[in-house]
């Protein structure tokens, strides 16, 4: 981008007051002082002016994606979203230290009482199966569902049981 007609980002000093009145006098002096606050520069009706080289890039880039979407119309009868929600679980898996069988995943995704990690690796699948069928139509229920999925005996939004996500 060109440096000479865009405009800088700039700084205004302002004074911190620490506001908590249940804070102690130590941590009120230690969270005050005066700090440089950024100001951004209004640019949504600037142009930016990119380099030939760059705008070639954005320009390939594009014409390789529009190609792919052509040429791939065939994978969209594939069950991404299976593959999706089995990496997703198998990496948040780890993330949490959780380990399962799969035989324990398997008999708890058809509803067996195994307890323990088995049962909430696949509430936590049935709840991202229900993100992605409600991925068009997003409201607060998100987070409801999610929380229902964290828990064994939680009531399901909507008055939809559990088994319906």
């Amino acid at each position: 981008m060109a440096t000479s007609n865009w405009p800088a980002i700039g700084h205004e000093s302002h004074r911190w007051v620490h506001r908590d009145p249940m804070a102690s006098h130590r941590a009120r002096i230690r969270n005050m002082g005066d700090f440089a606050a950024t100001v951004v520069p209004r640019i949504s009706a600037l142009t930016p002016d990119l380099p030939h080289d760059v705008l070639a890039s954005a320009h390939d880039a594009t014409a390789a994606m529009v190609a792919f979407d052509r040429e791939s119309e065939g994978l969209a009868s594939l069950p991404f979203a299976a593959v999706l929600l089995r990496g997703e679980s198998a990496t948040s898996s780890q993330i949490e230290n959780l380990t399962v069988r799969a035989r324990k995943l398997s008999l708890a995704a058809v509803g067996a009482r195994i307890g323990g990690n088995a049962e909430l690796v696949a509430r936590t699948v049935k709840a991202m199966r229900a993100a992605i069928a409600a991925a068009s139509h997003l409201d607060s229920d998100a987070a409801s569902r999610h929380r229902c999925a964290r828990s064994p005996t939680c009531a399901a939004p909507n008055r939809r049981s559990r088994r319906e996500w």
